[in-house]
Formats: C-alpha cells, structure tokens, sequence
C-alpha cells in the first residue's frame, strides 16, 4: 500500500460517522434520482464512482455543509488518487466545495491530516499525465495558497520538475503557459511559471556537471526567458 493509498485508509477511519441526512446539491432536477437514492444513507465507501459523478454535476448549496463535507471528503481523497469519479466538468473543481486547505472550514487535525494529503498527492502529480497546472488550480480552488504551492515545487527534486515542465510546455506543443480557464478570479500560476525564480532555479541545474534532466531544465529555462519571463 502507498503511503497515498494509505491516508485515504486512515481519512475513511477518522472520517467516519453516521452520514447526513441531505446531499447539500440540488435534488430537483440536478441528480438521477437512482443515484439520490444510492447516495443518501450511504456509508462513503459504498459510494459508486457513477453517483459521485453526477452529485458533482449538480448545483450545490455555498458553502457546502460541515456534515456533508466530513461525509463525502475521504470519498473524493480516494476518488483523486484512482482518477475516477470525478467532476465531469474538470478535475480542477474536485476540492472547491469541500475547501480542505481552508482552516477555517475545518479543525486544525483534519485540516494537517488533509494538507499531508495536499502535499503528497502534488508530489505525485509530477509524475502523473495531467498537466501540471490543471493540479495546482485544483488545490486553489481547494483553499491552498499558490505561494505554498509554489515552495513545494521548488523543493521537489528539479530533475523531475524540469521533467514534468517540458512535458506539459515543450512537447505538447501550443501556447507554452498554457492556463485553465478554471483559475476564475484567482491570478493563477502564470507569475511563477514567468518568474526569475523558477528560471534561475533551472538554469542553474542545466549547467550542473552530470545533472539528471539537464536537457529538460535548460529548454525550459530558455523557453520562460524567450516569453518575456525570468526577470
């Protein structure tokens, strides 16, 4: 079992209780009324991938009730991490009405249990097919800062990072800073992905003697500089 695998285990554990007695979404004409009825009562685990689809799809009350978001939240950690049974719309809107990186939503255990989840599953992603930034505007959204984002990144290993920047900018082809429409109101990651930071943080492991993904890293520097970043 992965230590990912295993947190979801442990947040259906310390999650669990008896489930609320609404769905917090709109059950008129929102939700197959199968599914209403698969849902309501229903211990989270036995939840289908189907259901959670479309009690994703319908309209949900803001903010989303405490008992429905402590219900559901270990459902949509494992929902993440097997990629199914996702928003239909986009997986960026997955933690937007759950907040977990919000404290004031939640107490401060659950709130550590779920930034550990935070962490790891982005550690992850750097390695996984979706791009990059579809991840970190879903932790956005969730209630995550871009900054601390931001830092997690840079601490990862640079080789995989550089790895994982050329993947989604250089061999996609297309605008290289490409954004989704999903950041809203939000300023997005464009400024780190621009920023002297990120470029000079590259760069400098491109020229490394022997550096992993050298290649990578100094395409990717270069492509920031001849976007008008980097400065």
């Amino acid at each position: 079992m992965s230590d990912l695998e295993a947190q979801v285990a442990a947040a259906y554990a310390h999650f669990d209780g008896p489930p609320p007695k609404i769905l917090g979404v709109c059950l008129d004409c929102c939700m197959s009324p199968e599914y209403q009825d698969e849902m309501m009562g229903a211990q989270a685990s036995d939840i289908s991938d189907a259901a959670l689809e479309d009690w994703f799809f319908a309209a949900a009350l803001d903010p989303m009730p405490e008992d429905v978001r402590r219900w559901l939240i270990p459902r949509v950690l494992d929902a993440l991490l097997r990629d199914a049974g996702l928003p239909p719309v986009g997986t960026e809107v997955t933690l937007d009405r759950f907040r977990p990186g919000d404290s004031a939503f939640w107490p401060a255990a659950d709130h550590a249990r779920l930034a550990q989840f935070q962490r790891d599953f982005l550690r992850r992603a750097l390695g996984a097919a979706p791009r990059l930034d579809d991840t970190l505007c879903m932790f956005v959204l969730g209630g995550y800062a871009m900054g601390d984002l931001a830092d997690q990144l840079m601490a990862a290993p640079t080789a995989i990072l550089a790895r994982k920047l050329h993947s989604d900018w250089c061999a996609r082809g297309g605008h290289p800073f490409w954004e989704t429409t999903f950041w809203r109101d939000h300023p997005g990651a464009g400024s780190f992905y621009r920023s002297a930071r990120l470029c000079d943080h590259l760069f400098a492991h491109a020229v490394r003697p022997g550096a992993d993904a050298a290649e990578e890293a100094m395409e990717v520097a270069e492509l920031i500089l001849d976007y008008g970043g980097g400065r």
